[in-house]
């Protein structure tokens, strides 16, 4: 079965990913997501390479979790090669890898960094349907709202005015040695 967008997350992500998936199935766009279509028993790169070849459109849930996937970057990978069209949906601000650099640079992306997911779905909804064919005789955009509002890739909120936070990967716990106390 031919499907419109292969989408292309960390397993982490996975809440956004079904967010955007229903969200565009809702409008008629058909989606291939391995957690959902990859069927048992199946090689599971022998069916990622059937769902990006069956596809128009790979769209990219890129967090830090997602730029350091070894199963997404060869996703990605694939794509370029095969010359599909790349949205990429941005929903953390992150350094760019010498990976991510070189395959998206030259893609304009989605920046779900500084708000709600949700705000950005209709416009997601739009620019997918003008990538396919048979997007004129669609029906008006209608957006399925999650009642749990996701942020970035975990559902903690930051005040208005605060300054951007960043998640910060370390290899583990700082050598112990004082006690203390901090809340927020």
């Amino acid at each position: 079965m031919k499907h419109d967008v292969f989408i292309s997350y960390s397993s982490l992500n996975s809440k956004i990913a079904d967010l955007l998936c229903l969200n565009l199935e809702n409008n008629n766009i058909s989606c291939w997501i391995a957690h959902r279509d990859i069927i048992p028993g199946k090689e599971y790169a022998e069916a990622i390479i059937d769902g990006l070849n069956e596809c128009s459109v790979f769209l990219l849930v890129l967090s830090e979790f997602a730029s350091e996937s070894p199963q997404v970057k060869r996703e990605i990978e694939r794509a370029v090669s095969k010359n599909k069209i790349i949205i990429v949906f941005r929903i953390e601000n992150f350094p760019f890898t010498g990976f991510l650099e070189y395959n998206l640079s030259s893609i304009h992306w989605f920046d779900a960094t500084d708000s709600l997911v949700e705000s950005h779905i209709e416009r997601l909804i739009k620019s997918i349907r003008t990538f396919l064919p048979d997007s004129s005789s669609l029906e008006p955009i209608k957006t399925t709202i999650n009642t749990k509002n996701l942020r970035r890739n975990t559902e903690i909120r930051k005040p208005k005015n605060a300054p951007n936070w960043m998640r910060k990967t370390t290899s583990g716990p700082g050598k112990r040695a004082n006690f203390g106390m901090v809340y927020d």
